[in-house]
């Protein structure tokens, strides 16, 4: 007898999970034992976990013909594409990789860009080139074409595809690559402000820096400051517009108590004392 719809789909529902969670078991044999059962979804998660990705797709658009989850397959298991001139990732069948060596989004979509324009044998049995036209139409025409590497996707396309069908896809590539373009100068302009501000702050910092020995007098009182409170004055002469002390500034220290009598003078004679320093 049959067993019922919900027992079964009770059993697969835990199939699927321990094959996607579990390692004590040879994904090479379960996948020859299922791979002519129907069972798709289980036969998607055993090729994903053996690194199978082209095999994956092929399920998806041959058996399933759902092109959308092959390209939301794309986007949710590849890594970003960080430099598609350097990073082209060969993906060999039968390998797992761990994260790091995952492969990039621009890999995955163009393998399956790839099965699209060259079905193969695949297509005997499978999508027919009416459901493969359109799946290509929409790869290329809808957002996830953003993650397509350009040169390997132009090379993949027949050489007689007319430019109608390419509108879209081309219009998105140059609009992306006039945005990173921008964004990488804003990025750039904003690194170099960013270095200038940092040039500035040291320099306050060094240039405010002096040293107190045994002989430091006060400027003042003329006694020696020894290890008493004293303030330090930066000669307003010497100060930059900018309110940096210039590199021939030299501080004038003077005790706490002269202080007062020191900045009367200054403003006396030059209208106004700026940046004191109290230190003991």
């Amino acid at each position: 007898a049959k067993a019922p719809q919900h027992v079964v789909e009770e059993a697969r529902s835990k199939f699927k999970e321990f094959i996607a969670e579990d390692n004590r078991f040879e994904k090479a044999r379960v996948l020859n034992l299922i791979q002519r059962s129907g069972l798709d979804s289980e036969r998607i998660i055993l090729y994903s976990r053996m690194g199978l990705h082209r095999s994956v797709l092929q399920v998806y658009i041959h058996s399933l013909k759902d092109y959308r989850a092959a390209e939301k397959y794309c986007i949710d298991t590849g890594r970003d594409n960080q430099n598609l001139a350097h990073n082209k990732y060969n993906v060999e069948e039968g390998k797992e990789g761990e994260d790091a060596s995952r492969p990039t989004r621009a890999v995955l979509l163009n393998m399956l860009l790839k099965l699209y324009l060259e079905p193969g044998e695949d297509a005997k049995d499978g999508a027919s080139p009416e459901f493969l036209s359109e799946s290509l139409k929409h790869l290329l025409g809808n957002h996830t074409s953003q993650y397509l590497d350009p040169v390997e996707t132009l090379r993949l396309i027949p050489d007689d595809t007319g430019l109608p069908a390419l509108k879209a896809y081309l219009e998105g590539v140059l609009r992306a690559a006039v945005s990173r373009r921008r964004t990488a100068m804003v990025a750039s302009k904003l690194v170099r402000a960013e270095r200038f501000q940092t040039q500035v702050r040291y320099l306050e910092v060094k240039r405010k820096s002096f040293t107190i020995d045994t002989k430091t007098e006060c400027a003042v009182c003329r006694k020696k400051i020894g290890d008493s409170y004293f303030s330090a004055h930066p000669p307003e002469n010497t100060l930059h517009p900018t309110k940096m002390l210039l590199p021939s500034a030299k501080w004038v220290i003077v005790h706490k108590g002269c202080s007062k009598k020191y900045s009367d003078r200054k403003r006396a004679g030059r209208g106004g004392v700026s940046n004191v320093l109290h230190v003991r």
